[in-house]
């Protein structure tokens, strides 16, 4: 694995825009920033943030194994493939560095240069230092990957991975000429076994592989879900990690004989609520929708669009830890939005929950396809997406709210100079896609802000980026792609802090 060189970065303005990818993320083991224990006189309750924060930055969607066998004409190759990428840090980021997975030699990235990087990128860890953990804090990153030739034609982009212990995605079909590839970045400097577990159509499955994986130290595995679990329309996969966080993110593929039909990441792992938006989605194109629940109850399915209320697209019944497609056709002129919902009279109201991917897919005038994974996502104050150059970029908001919501998109160029901001308000249940108009040239990150009120008391707003090739288009081939904000409120963790006649104890 080769190394690639690292530059520092400090953050003295709003925003600083680097030349790669890092991502915001949490970092378990790191310390936390807490007051001063020594002046407490008695027990009272306080925030606690991590100081640092690590994440990891995956290669390009290529095949897994591009070797040549036999005819060259006849064998699998990645083409022309190119990865591009950009990051930018915000707020209260004090440094960046970067390592191979397998070093612990830390490069420094310079804050004085921003730029796409060409070529196809190597893995690497991502590693900050944040001087305090105040919302507005973090670091986004953008990389995108885009062929015109070979076996993986199309547009995937995907943001730097978080480490976890536990992942959940919702993963496309495992039908046959689809391939479904899980990677596991262990960083630690001891091993940790995997467990994995699937769900299909049919409920909770048993992998015709192993089921539980060993992951060595400062090393990636990968899980082949077509092989594991193959011949259905869509899968639930839930990995759990023994021993450390890693990071983890599924590499999606698609063929027909001769003709590439999609290329993608899901880096995002799936999350859990009665109400879900999906921003991000684009009118006239073929849509599904991957949907699970852990009992049985009645989903609703909705069109979100702008200046129209929200449009009723689907209501279907899921059956308790089942994986199910709906095919909701093309989406309609206008719309931008998905909103999926639970019955809230569920008498199991606590377990009423929904977990959602749409499923989005573009034709070429000749057989070669693209589609793009879209996972719901949670509403967040703070978020950001950076946008790669040479590449044309909107912006889609989905409030998944009763009330209107209104934010702040604020646009940075690559000087770290703020060169416009806006005030928007979303209607209640709707969409909002932002016009070509409204994204300034020299724009090279967006930041949305939502200031919490008593009309606004929680976040009610999630942000997209849909992305598309100019090249691509010249050439003939379809490509689609989108990029999921990153957030930029800090996870923190309320803790008890204790004085005592002797010292002040932290306990949890």
């Amino acid at each position: 694995m080769r190394a690639v060189t690292r530059r520092i970065i400090t953050v003295s303005s709003a925003v600083v825009l680097l030349a790669a990818g890092i991502g915001a993320c949490v970092l378990p083991t790191s310390p936390l920033h807490v007051g001063d224990a020594s002046a407490v006189t008695k027990s009272h309750f306080q925030n606690v943030a991590p100081s640092q924060s690590s994440c990891w930055l995956p290669s390009g969607v290529g095949l897994a194994d591009s070797v040549s066998y036999g005819d060259q004409e006849f064998s699998a190759s990645n083409g022309n493939l190119a990865v591009s990428s950009a990051a930018a840090a915000f707020g209260a980021v004090a440094s960046t560095q970067s390592s191979a997975l397998d070093s612990t030699d830390l490069k420094d990235w310079a804050s004085a240069e921003f730029g796409a990087s060409t070529g196809e990128l190597a893995e690497r860890v991502m590693h900050s230092d944040l001087s305090s953990a105040t919302t507005g804090t973090g670091l986004s990153t953008s990389t995108v990957s885009q062929a015109s030739t070979g076996d993986v034609q199309g547009l995937s982009a995907t943001s730097c991975v978080s480490a976890r212990r536990d992942f959940t995605f919702l993963v496309p079909s495992t039908q046959r000429g689809h391939n479904e590839i899980v990677e596991v970045v262990n960083p630690s400097g001891k091993p940790t076994a995997i467990s994995v577990d699937l769900w299909t159509e049919k409920g909770e499955s048993a992998s015709q592989t192993s089921s539980r994986i060993s992951v060595a130290p400062r090393s990636l595995a990968r899980i082949d879900l077509s092989a594991a679990a193959g011949r259905h329309d869509a899968l639930r996969v839930r990995l759990s990690s023994s021993v450390a966080s890693v990071y983890a993110y599924v590499k999606s593929q698609a063929s027909q004989k001769l003709a590439s039909q999609g290329v993608d990441y899901i880096s995002q792992p799936s999350v859990a609520s009665s109400r879900l938006a999906i921003a991000g989605v684009r009118e006239g194109l073929a849509t599904s929708l991957v949907l699970y629940s852990p009992l049985q109850q009645r989903i609703h399915i909705s069109w979100l669009a702008q200046g129209k209320p929200a449009a009723q697209a689907d209501s279907v019944t899921l059956g308790a830890e089942h994986v199910t497609v709906i095919d909701l056709k093309n989406a309609p002129a206008g719309v931008s939005g998905l909103l999926v919902s639970t019955d809230a009279q569920s008498s199991k109201a606590t377990q009423a929950v929904v977990e959602a991917m749409a499923v989005q897919s573009v034709s070429s005038s000749g057989n070669q396809q693209d589609y793009v994974p879209l996972p719901a996502q949670l509403p967040v104050t703070s978020a950001a997406s950076v946008r790669v150059d040479n590449l044309n970029s909107r912006f889609s908001l989905a409030n998944s709210s009763d009330s209107a919501v209104t934010v702040t998109l604020a646009q940075f160029d690559d000087k770290h100079q703020q060169v416009k901001s806006d005030t928007v308000s979303i209607p209640a249940l709707s969409s909002r896609l932002m016009d070509d108009k409204w994204l300034q040239s020299s724009t090279r990150s967006v930041v949305l802000t939502q200031q919490l009120d008593k009309k606004q008391p929680q976040a009610g707003v999630t942000f997209t980026q849909q992305v598309t090739s100019p090249a691509l288009d010249s050439a003939h081939v379809a490509g689609i792609a989108a990029l999921l904000s990153t957030s930029l409120v800090p996870v923190s963790q309320k803790v008890t802090v204790v004085r005592s006649p002797a010292a002040a104890s932290l306990t949890r």
